[in-house]
């Protein structure tokens, strides 16, 4: 299997650069089915998407391999942005 570093520079030769921060806020429902439909909807124009720590917290290791598996289907790379602490905007 090649790297990380060697996957991410072949798909961001052929789609971009862009990586898709799926960052919601905690009112936000339905946060799979949304992440699921924000990969099939955008996954011509990206590399890559990162998934906020606050955003795996309250899924299910189910939800977390079904976001997973759909986005290496695209071609996707995913990034688990896993930190303690966020520096606020």
């Amino acid at each position: 299997m090649d790297t990380f570093q060697t996957r991410i520079s072949k798909i961001s030769k052929s789609r971009g650069k862009i990586i898709l921060a799926n960052d919601y806020d905690n009112s936000i429902k339905n946060l799979e089915s949304k992440t699921v439909q924000n990969i099939k909807k955008l996954h011509p124009y990206l590399c890559a998407i990162k998934l906020n720590f606050h955003l795996l917290l309250p899924l299910g290791s189910k939800q977390i391999l079904k976001i997973n598996k759909t986005a290496h289907s695209f071609g996707l790379q995913t990034i688990a942005d896993i930190k303690l602490n966020d520096i606020g905007n």
